[in-house]
């Protein structure tokens, strides 16, 4: 199974609601921390979260206090980007 399926994230064309997306980013963590993703799995979700908004993880954190991303985010939006950062950080070369 793909790392989007074990996330349980939609096709890559469907817009996500807030609920989807938090959970699909804590399954991603848990993924990340369980160490059972490759690179090459990351730096496909990271090219996903890139076509489905438009900015990639690194933009999204270092906007983080924009309103566009925050809109984006939701009420979740700070517990997401905590979350980014750990995916980020497992998936450095």
């Amino acid at each position: 199974a793909s790392l989007f399926e074990l996330a349980g994230l939609p096709a890559m064309d469907e817009e996500l609601s807030p609920e989807q997306l938090k959970e699909s980013v804590i399954m991603m963590k848990e993924l990340v921390e369980s160490g059972n993703v490759s690179k090459e799995e990351m730096k496909n979700v990271k090219e996903m979260f890139k076509g489905v908004y438009g900015m990639d993880l690194e933009e999204l954190i270092e906007n983080a206090d924009s309103d566009e991303v925050k809109q984006q985010l939701g009420d979740d939006g700070e517990e997401l980007i905590e979350m980014f950062k750990v995916i980020l950080d497992a998936t450095k070369d």
